[in-house]
C-alpha cells in the first residue's frame, strides 16, 4: 500500500499494541503514532527490533510502554501519557489535541472459541479503562477491535454495561459494525466487530469505510503460499479446503493451522503466517514460539486498520 499524506499529519496513540497490526495500518494511512503499549513484555522486545527497520512503518516514532509495570493500562492516566510523550519527543500536547487513540481490548473473554468464556474476567474489564483513557486523554477519534460475539446474547449482562458506559461519553458520538478483513485489502476472512467513537465537536456521525470484493488474483491463498495445495484452519475445525481462489480463515493465537504440500500435513512455518498477516519483514528474534503465535494471531489486519483510519481522517477529521 502506498502511505498516504494528508493536509495535516492525524497522531495517534496505540494501546493493546501487541506485535503492531494496528500501528502498522495507521502508519500505512499517513498517521504518525506517537505512542503504543502494552502489558506483555515480548511487545517490547518487538519494538526494539523494529524501531530502526527500513521499512518505517513496523515501528513507532515515540515511545513504547511494556509490561505490567509501564504497559498495563490499569495503571496509567491520561495525563502521565500525554506528559511521557511531550518529553520524549519534545512537544506540547494536552487533552483535546490527539486525533486518535486505538487499540484491541483481549478477546478470549467472549470468543466462541473459549469454552469457559466469563465477560466479567478480569480481562474482559480492560475495555473499560481504555475508554477512561479516552475520557482522560479526549481524542477526536477512538477505534476498538474486538470479535463479533462481545455482543452475543450469552454475554449480554457485558454488552448492556459496556452500551451504558458508552452512552455516559457525553463529549462522544458512538457506532459500531462488523466487518471483514478481506473486503478492506486484508489476507484472512477475518471478522471483527469496529467501534468508533467520534468526537461531537467534530460536527459528524461516525460511519464505516465501504466494503469491497476481494482481489483473489493478489490475495487467495494459492497467489499467496504457492506451495501448499491446501489447508485447513483453526476456526475452520477439521474442514479441508482447497488454496485456489479461497482466502485463509483466521489466523489463531493457538497455532492451530494446517498447510498441506505435496500431500503432507504440517503446521505453518512463521514466515508463512507473516505473509497472511501481512508482517513480512517485522523481526520477532528474542520472542518464543509461542509469543510469536500469539502475537500473529491476536493481531488486527493492517489492512482494515489502514481503512479505518483513512476513513476517519478524512470523513471525521476532514484532513483529507
Amino acid at each position: 500500500m502506498k502511505k498516504i499524506t494528508y493536509r495535516i499529519t492525524p497522531v495517534g496513540i496505540s494501546v493493546f499494541t501487541g506485535i503492531g497490526g494496528m500501528d502498522i495500518g495507521f502508519k500505512r494511512a499517513g498517521g504518525q503514532l506517537l505512542l503504543g503499549a502494552d502489558w506483555e513484555l515480548f511487545t517490547g522486545i518487538v519494538h526494539e527490533n523494529n524501531k530502526a527497520n527500513v521499512k518505517d512503518e513496523l515501528w513507532t516514532e515515540g515511545g513504547f510502554l511494556s509490561g505490567d509495570k509501564y504497559g498495563n493500562i490499569k495503571r496509567m492516566n491520561g495525563l502521565d501519557v500525554l506528559d511521557y510523550i511531550n518529553k520524549t519527543l519534545k512537544l506540547n500536547y494536552v487533552p483535546g489535541q490527539i486525533d486518535f487513540l486505538f487499540g484491541g481490548p483481549p478477546c478470549p473473554p467472549f470468543s466462541i472459541n473459549n469454552l469457559k468464556r466469563n465477560a466479567f474476567d478480569e480481562r474482559a474489564l480492560l475495555i473499560f479503562h481504555m475508554l477512561r483513557l479516552a475520557r482522560e486523554i479526549k481524542p477526536k477519534v477512538v477505534i476498538i477491535e474486538q470479535v463479533p460475539q462481545v455482543r452475543s446474547p450469552a454475554i449480554m449482562p457485558f454488552w448492556n454495561k459496556l452500551r451504558i458506559i458508552l452512552d455516559s461519553m457525553t463529549d462522544y458520538h458512538w457506532n459500531h459494525k462488523v466487518l471483514n478483513a478481506m473486503n478492506y485489502g486484508g489476507r484472512q476472512s477475518r471478522k471483527r466487530r469496529i467501534f468508533y467513537l467520534v468526537r461531537k465537536d467534530l460536527g459528524v456521525m461516525p460511519s464505516f469505510p465501504e466494503p469491497k470484493e476481494p482481489d483473489m488474483s493478489k490475495v487467495s491463498a494459492h497467489i499467496l503460499l504457492p506451495h501448499l495445495q491446501h489447508f485447513s484452519s483453526g476456526q475452520g475445525k477439521d474442514i479441508i479446503y482447497r488454496t485456489e481462489n479461497r482466502m485463509f480463515l483466521t489466523i489463531t493465537a493457538g497455532a492451530s493451522e494446517w498447510g498441506y504440500e505435496n500431500g503432507v500435513k504440517r503446521k505453518l512455518h512463521l514466515i508463512e503466517k507473516q505473509v497472511m498477516t501481512e508482517t513480512e519483514g517485522q523481526i520477532l528474534t528474542g520472542l518464543t514460539k509461542t509469543e510469536q503465535n500469539t502475537g500473529l494471531g491476536n493481531m488486527v489486519s493492517s489492512s482494515l486498520m489502514a481503512a479505518l483510519t483513512e476513513h476517519a481522517t478524512i470523513n471525521f477529521l476532514k484532513y483529507g
